[in-house]
């Protein structure tokens, strides 16, 4: 017999739940209602993969080209070049043919009863006890012909949705090509909805990257900019008829040579009105020491030797009056100044000493005017009206020089204006001659877009599969019979944890805090034939 322990007892502190009491006993008391959740949920998967009818695949590849209606975008219709060579990728076009709206186009097409409609699996002579169990099970969750219309949009969106499901777009790696396999219960109907999907993806790709869309604004760019083009060649004219230069460029060299021309003519009048002002004033210093009248004996000459020494005091008197209008060292001209002057004193001096004339004849002298006197007159008459003449030259050459120049500023002016103008109606003819090429390009690219042309193509058509894709029946039917399994552990789990009786020695233990010393095995009840044999 086992001696009484208290220190044998289990902790007050010990955790309150037993898993193996929970999970084993649990499960040994409801061993029967596992077993039959675990049954019915292996009929109901067992009805489930039954009700599945038998799917084919239809595969089919598509070729994506992409060309200059893929490349067409905003920019490129207001003249901005689209230096990418690519348009879009085959994940955009993916993207592109997931539309749902393309599936229900499909589904209003083919017509949403047809495509919800599932096929008699017993319809064939050689029909299957399963298929006939197929044909009731499907019978029972088909919906009537008469809600499935293409007018109904439920319908519509109901088969597209189907269409959509059963349809896998996969692009293959670094190419331009679409695998795309569809689904459907026959296999001459995955290859009917196969072959309806590759014209709607045709026409999905033609709508999305028609050139019909940019071809109209693409007009009226074009006509924006050869308005432009105009307005700019008129502004360059009337700013060239303003300016009043037809050939800028020669008469800009004729107004360089005139501008050249006057500076020397005006710089050789200065220095001839400066030699005409120096022999004037020669002159006129000449004639103040001479005689209106000069006596004259018969027989008189003129003495040799005074003309002579009156020439070289005339020109040594215009060398000075010369000299003081140079420009120069001031101590160099002094120095000149003063030997002229020294030379002239004495070239005087010996005139003072001659006659001017010499008679033969001293008796009959008489009183005539000096021609001398008046040949210098005369000299310095014809100076002032050459001088008078050179200044009202001067005068004009100067007003001449300044027209000259303000053409010649204003021909620089225009030349900039004119090169401004000139490049901007260079540029807005580059730009409509561009825009005038891009609406003949899309002119031809709508073309093709009312032919029906598109840039997805077909490469391999849709295949009749000779053999089933499934369905995979053995996952509804594991998946009933392990969600029954699961359903009678997890209610025999519950059962367990709501019964508080005392039915365990560890539970008897634990919850009043005393050491079990036996256990008395449960003894069912006799017979009463038994009973009296006992007894």
């Amino acid at each position: 017999m086992t001696r009484y322990d208290p220190a044998a007892l289990p902790d007050e502190d010990e955790a309150p739940f037993d898993l193996k009491q929970i999970v084993l006993y649990g499960a040994a008391r409801s061993a029967r209602l596992i077993a039959i959740l675990t049954v019915i949920g292996a009929c109901a998967g067992i009805f489930v993969a039954a009700s599945m009818p038998n799917t084919f695949t239809s595969t089919m590849s598509m070729t994506l080209y992409s060309g200059v209606r893929e490349r067409q975008n905003v920019e490129s219709g207001v003249g901005i070049e689209n230096d990418s060579k690519w348009g879009p990728g085959m994940e955009d076009e993916v993207e592109l043919l997931s539309d749902p709206a393309v599936y229900e186009r499909v589904a209003k097409e083919l017509g949403p009863a047809w495509v919800l409609e599932v096929p008699d699996p017993a319809g064939n002579g050689s029909a299957t006890i399963l298929h006939r169990f197929q044909r009731i099970l499907i019978a029972m969750r088909a919906e009537s012909p008469d809600k499935l219309t293409a007018d109904n949009p439920l319908a519509v969106r109901k088969a597209g949705r189907r269409i959509l499901a059963n349809t896998r777009i996969a692009p293959v790696r670094r190419s331009a090509v679409l695998k795309i396999h569809h689904t459907a219960y026959s296999p001459e109907r995955a290859r009917k909805i196969a072959e309806a999907l590759v014209s709607a993806f045709q026409d999905r790709h033609r709508e999305q990257y028609q050139a019909e869309k940019h071809y109209h604004r693409q007009i009226r760019e074009r006509d924006n900019a050869f308005e432009s083009f105009k307005n700019a060649e008129k502004l360059y004219r009337e700013h060239r008829a303003d300016c009043g230069f037809i050939d800028l460029a020669k008469q800009k060299d004729t107004l360089f040579a005139a501008l050249q021309r006057l500076d020397q003519e005006l710089a050789d009048g200065r220095a001839r009105k400066v030699e005409i002002e120096a022999e004037a004033e020669a002159l006129q210093k000449a004639l103040t020491g001479m005689d209106e009248l000069v006596v004259l004996p018969a027989n008189l000459i003129a003495n040799p030797e005074f003309q002579e020494w009156q020439r070289r005091l005339f020109s040594l008197e215009s060398d000075l009056v010369l000299l003081e209008g140079k420009t120069g060292a001031k101590v160099t001209l002094d120095r000149e100044r003063q030997s002229i002057e020294r030379q002239i004193k004495s070239v005087r001096q010996r005139l003072e000493s001659l006659d001017a004339f010499i008679s033969t004849d001293p008796a009959a002298a008489r009183r005539v005017p000096n021609q001398e006197r008046l040949r210098l007159v005369a000299k310095v008459t014809e100076l002032h009206a050459e001088h008078a003449g050179l200044i009202k030259s001067l005068e004009s050459d100067a007003a001449s020089r300044r027209r000259t120049e303000e053409q010649l500023e204003l021909a620089f002016q225009c030349e900039t204006t004119h090169k401004v103008m000139e490049l901007e109606v260079a540029t807005e003819e580059g730009l409509y001659a561009k825009l005038t090429r891009k609406t003949k390009e899309l002119e031809g690219l709508a073309s093709l877009d009312e032919e029906g042309v598109s840039n997805l193509a077909l490469t391999i058509p849709p295949n009749l599969p000779t053999s089933k894709a499934g369905p995979q029946r053995i996952k509804p039917l594991a998946a009933g019979l392990f969600g029954g399994l699961f359903l009678g552990l997890a209610v025999a789990i519950l059962v367990q944890l709501s019964d508080r009786r005392l039915r365990y020695p560890d539970t008897l233990e634990r919850d009043l805090g005393i050491r079990l010393l036996t256990v008395v095995d449960d003894v069912p009840a006799l017979h009463p034939s038994q009973a009296d044999e006992a007894a």
